[in-house]
């Protein structure tokens, strides 16, 4: 990927963006994007994030007891997530980024919200939905096999190019930094725990590893999780 030389802020933002879209791995992420772009904010409903998706996590968290290859299914999400940010993808990122911004934050905004509109599209009620996930944990290994597979599609290179793109649009549509900020918000508001007071959006230097470093971090499971979903939904 071409690297931008040192030109203004406006022109290293369309600079960046120009040398990603040019990247053979932008139809996979923009695809994986689309739902974004095309939902107003306001389709990230306060209610599902705050019971639908904490159920399923608690499904999730049950299975992980009852099934180590589930538990160990789980690490492989948070590794895959976490694995470090190749150079140029990493140096995009430090180029366009926002003040505030960090790897970690942003991840978190963009895999939640679009594992919110997951939900928000099925259209099933709340316990619908988590009685199917019982349904399909319940098989574990054909499960498992099958969201594997369907992860070792993606490019080893995605959430780099995720997060870098993201970071961009963000800055360039108001729309989408809305729905950016909106995500963030409510993962905030529906998964930290109340005795908790460390915030992954507040912590500018956060780097995808942080998600591994700190397995006992409340933002950890929650992250996986909606990745996973994201990434389920694709083999479904």
């Amino acid at each position: 990927m071409p690297e931008p030389e040192q030109l203004s802020r406006d022109q290293a933002l369309l600079s960046t963006r120009r040398a990603l879209l040019a990247d053979p791995l932008s139809l996979q992420v923009h695809a994986w994007l689309r739902r974004i772009y095309v939902h107003p904010p306001k389709h990230l409903p306060v209610e599902v994030a705050k019971t639908t998706l904490p159920q399923m996590i608690g499904v999730v968290e049950q299975q992980i007891k009852k099934e180590a290859k589930f538990g160990t299914a789980l690490e492989r999400v948070s590794a895959f997530i976490s694995s470090p940010i190749a150079p140029e993808y990493l140096k995009a990122f430090e180029t366009v980024k926002r003040s505030k911004s960090s790897l970690l934050g942003t991840f978190i905004s963009v895999v939640y919200g679009r594992a919110l509109l997951l939900l928000v599209e099925s259209r099933k009620e709340s316990g619908a939905m988590v009685n199917e996930l019982k349904d399909y944990v319940a098989g574990t290994s054909t499960f498992i096999d099958k969201y594997q597979e369907t992860q070792g599609m993606l490019d080893r290179n995605f959430v780099g190019h995720l997060v870098t793109t993201a970071e961009i649009e963000a800055q360039l549509d108001p729309y989408f930094d809305n729905a950016l900020q909106r995500s963030g918000a409510l993962f905030v508001e529906a998964h930290r725990p109340a005795h908790e007071r460390r915030n992954p959006f507040a912590e500018a230097g956060a780097a995808m590893q942080v998600l591994n470093e700190h397995p006992a971090a409340w933002w950890r499971l929650p992250a996986s999780v909606a990745f996973a979903m994201t990434v389920w939904h694709q083999a479904a």
